[in-house]
């Protein structure tokens, strides 16, 4: 059997970034407890959100503590497919907007009351942010 290394290193990036979806990154990307919509510009900041040279279009942060945000996995989430799962109760949610003509990942944040739709991991945590629905 020829291995090619290009294939090989394709399916190692490809592994390496399955392994990243972690609850502890799905906290630091979507979860603020508390947080003003003003507040945007610098969460995204310190949270690196952002790679360099690119801004994400929107990005969404749950105001409730991890845990209860956990509960969607659970006892507090409608199973959809899969592992995705929707909550059942609504969140106080801030989209963090990048401004249309904005070079420099500027934000505007909108508040906003809905549910959330996440996908968990086998141990009933959530991984990766999918959508809301109001």
């Amino acid at each position: 059997m020829e291995l090619h290394l290009p294939a090989v290193v394709l399916v190692l990036v490809l592994a390496a970034s399955i392994d990243c979806a972690s609850y502890t990154e799905f906290l630091n990307r979507h979860v603020k407890p508390g947080m003003a919509a003003s507040e945007c510009n610098k969460v995204m900041t310190d949270r690196k959100i952002n790679s360099f040279l690119s801004c994400k279009p929107i990005n969404t942060f749950i105001k409730a503590e991890g845990s209860v945000v956990a509960e969607v996995c659970d006892a507090k989430g409608t199973h959809l497919a899969d592992n995705l799962y929707k909550s059942v109760d609504e969140f106080d949610v801030i989209d963090c907007v990048k401004k249309k003509w904005s070079i420099s990942c500027e934000y505007t944040g909108e508040a906003k009351k809905l549910r959330v739709i996440v996908i968990c991991d086998d141990k009933k945590k959530p991984i990766h942010f999918e959508r809301v629905e109001a």
